[in-house]
């Protein structure tokens, strides 16, 4: 049998009136938003409390579906569909619509819908064993989702949690049904599958096609300050992370994609979606919530790409100047949506301080342990500028016609045996939080549309002051009168957000 056949998960969404005024004299409140099926299992029972409600009514149903009302006893009773067996039938069947009146005792009536779905694997259990990280990958489309915030990224014990929101997600709607419990410290959500014009699923063969997109989610407190975060790396096994990475000469394994991105282009000159989908999500040194990638393939305008809260709405990045307040991990933690920026970096000299933290914390990645706040998935780490440096531009890619180089949006980088393409991903400056791809067409003038024709790699290896350790190539380099140009160890500001490529503990 295939993978529909499993246990199955019914998300219940109500469009409810939790609470109403007092001119409108009656409402209804469900238990609780989830119910778990099996195709053709046993109907369960979902209570609710009434106010000022005589009775209600099941006006409509997807077919397949049954609900029966059993109003004395307070409770509906949800009974999920046979297996068609047919795929086509069960995408029509997998989602219900089940539409209620609920009447009052003077007879006003009021429609109340629950959205009802079947999910077609188990219920993911993300971090079981307590594999506690600051970025989740989830590549299993058409399930539900459970994920034991009881600690931080980094195993320490969270407190004062009451509840779980999605501050941006970079698909509407990606997150779905997102709830806390606060008796088992647990997260869940739901994510469903891509789909077509028509709202039927897009598959391949008979397997469901996963929405690739990134998601920064919170736990908050009882005043809605955030506790914590979480980046939800939502990509296709073909694109897994995970899975996906190479053993450099020196031992290191390291990711063959960018932190946050869905695959690598690996040089592609002709396809703009896979250069595109190379980029990842851009981290100042030491902070561990990301940064969204450009909007366009080739960061015109340095414009980002699209945010949207729970509601679908369009939120954006913002920017604080960084002080003896905002230059803090806590106020880091607690605002993690918020580009710190460093303008007392600028000035004539450009010699002034470039660090977001204000009074500079060579701790926050380091390279002797993992720290809390590092932004990898569990397992992985930022990557030290010792795992990167044996990587060089060989004579053959550094004697490739600069054009070709363009072309590519990046390098191929050796690492005495292999090569890896590296993306050409600009950085997020300083200055003002705008992506920046630094391309002089004069050495006085900034082109109306840079191009991504820099590559900007953070390690976790701090250096003196305000700077660390980072892997660097231009692409034209006109500054500097050369063609190409490659730097390992480069020293770096530690407000720029640049790009991240992960290695695997060992």
């Amino acid at each position: 049998m295939k993978k529909f056949q499993r246990l199955t998960l019914v998300l219940l969404s109500m469009i409810l009136a939790c609470a109403c005024s007092d001119s409108d004299g009656y409402s209804i409140q469900f238990d609780t938003t989830g119910m778990y099926f099996q195709w053709g299992d046993e109907p369960q029972k979902l209570s609710f409390a009434a106010n000022n409600v005589s009775s209600i009514e099941v006006n409509e149903i997807t077919d397949g579906w049954k609900c029966d009302v059993h109003f004395a006893e307070r409770c509906i009773e949800v009974t999920p569909p046979e297996d068609p067996i047919d795929e086509a039938l069960r995408d029509a069947k997998r989602r219900a619509t089940i539409t209620l009146t609920v009447f009052s005792t003077k007879g006003d009536g009021r429609k109340y819908t629950v959205s009802c779905y079947i999910i077609g694997d188990k219920v993911v259990y993300v971090n079981p064993n307590k594999e506690y990280a600051n970025c989740y990958v989830l590549t299993t489309p058409v399930s539900a989702y459970t994920i034991d915030i009881a600690c931080n990224g980094g195993g320490r014990e969270l407190s004062g949690v009451v509840d779980v929101k999605v501050l941006w997600q970079t698909v509407p709607n990606h997150i779905e049904h997102l709830s806390y419990d606060e008796s088992t410290k647990e997260m869940s959500f739901f994510i469903d599958c891509v789909r077509n014009s028509d709202e039927s699923a897009d598959m391949d063969g008979d397997n469901y096609r996963i929405e690739e997109g990134n998601a920064l989610v919170a736990a908050v407190d009882a005043e809605d300050n955030v506790v914590w975060s979480w980046h939800l790396w939502i990509v296709s096994e073909e694109n897994n992370p995970l899975n996906n990475y190479s053993t450099y000469s020196n031992g290191a394994v390291v990711m063959n994609q960018n932190l946050g991105s869905f695959g690598n282009s690996n040089g592609a000159t002709d396809d703009n979606y896979k250069i595109r989908d190379s980029y990842g999500l851009y981290y100042q040194w030491g902070r561990k919530d990301p940064f969204p990638r450009p909007f366009y393939y080739d960061c015109s305008y340095g414009e980002d790409e699209k945010l949207y809260t729970d509601s679908g709405s369009i939120t954006y990045v913002k920017v604080a100047d960084s002080t003896e307040d905002v230059g803090t991990v806590e106020y880091a933690i607690a605002h993690p949506t918020t580009f710190i920026t460093c303008t007392t970096a600028v000035g004539e000299e450009g010699d002034g301080i470039g660090d977001w933290h204000a009074t500079h914390n060579s701790q926050l990645w380091n390279d002797t342990a993992k720290s809390e706040y590092d932004p990898s998935p569990y397992g992985w780490r930022v990557a030290r500028a010792s795992d990167l440096e044996v990587l060089t531009l060989s004579a053959a890619e550094d004697a490739t016609e600069i054009e070709e180089a363009r072309k590519r949006w990046g390098w191929l980088l050796n690492d005495g045996s292999e090569q890896h393409f590296y993306l050409a991903g600009g950085m997020r400056s300083y200055y003002d939080s705008i992506i920046y791809n630094m391309n002089y067409a004069d050495e006085d003038v900034y082109p109306s549309q840079p191009k991504p024709w820099e590559g900007h790699y953070w390690t976790s290896t701090a250096l003196s002051g305000d700077k660390s350790s980072s892997i660097y190539f231009d692409l034209t380099s006109v500054r500097s009168g050369l063609i190409n140009k490659f730097h390992n160890g480069y020293p770096e500001m530690r407000a720029n957000a640049m790009q991240v490529r992960c290695v695997k503990m060992q």
